[in-house]
């Protein structure tokens, strides 16, 4: 079968299946007032640099 010059290569698999930005921030907002002053929300997010000069 021809696919007419569309082609899904593995990474544009990988990034479909990825969870949007937007789909994380309802969470992260609720460990930011849950538990803020353990700057989890940072961790959750990604953000491990900024979350840790949180803690100190």
């Amino acid at each position: 079968m021809e696919n007419y010059g569309y082609t899904k290569t593995e990474d544009q698999n990988q990034q479909n299946n990825a969870p949007y930005r937007s789909e994380k921030k309802i969470p992260a907002a609720l460990l930011g007032i849950l538990v803020g002053w353990l700057a989890l929300n940072k961790f959750y997010l990604g953000y491990t640099k900024k979350g840790s000069y949180s803690l100190f």
